[in-house]
């Protein structure tokens, strides 16, 4: 459970970082770029990957299924093979 907390947490860090310089590339469209060089300089730039990895690792650390756990009192019998 720790883990799947502490990767969320990095996803969502990650994000961030990616999400900030998207938000900051945004101001090429002001400058006069169409949205075709828009996408064209972004799909370059590692931030969106950044953006995109963020996500992907939060999503999948939040809402995967947790792993079958053993019962406390769970008595596991093993039987020989010379029996």
């Amino acid at each position: 459970m720790l883990f799947r907390i502490c990767m969320a947490i990095l996803g969502i860090s990650i994000a961030t970082i990616g999400g900030v310089g998207m938000v900051a590339y945004l101001n090429l469209i002001v400058s006069g770029y169409s949205l075709h060089e828009f996408w064209d300089f972004i799909i370059r730039r590692p931030e969106l990957y950044f953006l995109i990895g963020g996500l992907l690792l939060a999503f999948i650390s939040l809402y995967r299924r947790a792993g079958r756990k053993k019962k406390k009192n769970e008595i596991v019998i093993h039987k020989s093979e010379n029996e």
